[in-house]
């Protein structure tokens, strides 16, 4: 069952865009979202690795129906405490199973997204040490839905699943 744990409306100060977040659980899992203007943002806890990160992108961009696949590039990772800029796929690939990976960024389209190692903000999932963190226009919704059901934490039920992002996709929405 999924339950709202809080929504809130930030005002804008110092130039930053008023935004709206809210978070969402379904027992150890969160799923969070915030209406930035003319974006979104979505983040999630995860157990998926970093292999996982690549492999789900690289999935959803050969089988999208607009053919993205040529839209797909990895920017940059972090490897063993320094920045590496990453000028394809097969580096993203190598880097993702490397054990020195704490971070990979990539572009979808319209979408960006990220994969962390371990998120220092939030102690209280241990179970899911990794964050996944997405962002894109409104009309890149449902890449959203998709990498979230490829990226969402081992465990949790299909329903679960559906309500966290659908959640979370309607309150994009409003």
């Amino acid at each position: 069952m999924v339950v709202l744990e809080y929504e809130v409306d930030i005002p804008r100060s110092a130039g930053n865009p008023t935004h709206t977040e809210a978070e969402w659980r379904a027992g150890d899992t969160a799923i969070h979202a915030k209406n930035i203007d003319d974006h979104y943002e979505c983040f999630w806890y995860t157990d998926a690795e970093a292999h996982d990160f690549v492999t789900t992108l690289e999935e959803h961009a050969s089988e999208h129906p607009d053919n993205i696949s040529d839209l797909l590039q990895f920017t940059r990772s972090v490897n063993n405490g320094e920045e590496v800029i990453v000028e394809n796929q097969a580096d993203a690939e190598l880097l993702a199973n490397s054990s020195g990976t704490t971070y990979i960024e990539c572009k979808l389209g319209p979408v960006t997204g990220y994969w962390k190692e371990e998120s220092p903000i939030r102690n209280d999932l241990p179970d899911f040490p990794h964050l996944v963190h997405i962002s894109g226009p409104y009309t890149s919704l449902e890449s959203l839905r998709v990498l979230y059901h490829a990226l969402a934490p081992d465990g949790l039920t299909v329903e679960d699943r559906d309500e966290l992002i659908g959640a979370a996709i309607n309150f994009i929405q409003q």
